[in-house]
């Protein structure tokens, strides 16, 4: 497992403050493993709150051997399990549906997607709702409360 954080110093800036956590703008944070990208993330500002937790604000999570792409106001990213809590305008799409959430947690080690809020999935033919999520890489559940309408 490859972990790399690659930083633009052209575009970048690194800010110390008295009063204020370190932080960097329009950051990148790339999970290779044997040599194939699993996730790509992109924030125009990391606030680097302790070590093991890294507010990102204006968020954009690429997964490509799923080709989807994950956008979101904001998120917790802890480098140590590379796990992501994400939250605020969430909005994921494939070429196949949109998936509109609260809240999600990215599980790295599991490659795992949850939430325990409310989740709507759009399909070309479907709209499905449920209270509850748990995604893997080839499958994904909804629970609670599940609403579906198929046109």
């Amino acid at each position: 497992m490859l972990f790399i954080y690659s930083i633009h110093y052209k575009e970048s800036r690194i800010g110390l403050q008295y009063s204020e956590a370190p932080y960097m703008d329009d950051i990148k944070i790339t999970h290779k493993k044997d040599g194939i990208i699993k996730w790509h993330v992109e924030a125009k500002k990391a606030i680097f709150a302790d070590a093991t937790q890294v507010k990102l604000e204006n968020l954009r999570i690429t997964f490509p051997d799923r080709k989807l792409i994950l956008n979101s106001d904001s998120g917790t990213y802890n480098p140590t399990n590379q796990s992501i809590k994400i939250e605020g305008n969430i909005k994921a799409e494939t070429n196949n549906y949109t998936i509109s959430a609260i809240n999600l947690s990215w599980d790295a080690s599991k490659s795992e997607l949850s939430s325990d809020k409310k989740i709507q999935i759009v399909g070309k033919d479907f709209i499905i709702e449920g209270d509850e999520l748990s995604a893997s890489t080839d499958k994904a559940r909804l629970n609670n409360n599940i609403k579906a309408v198929f046109k």
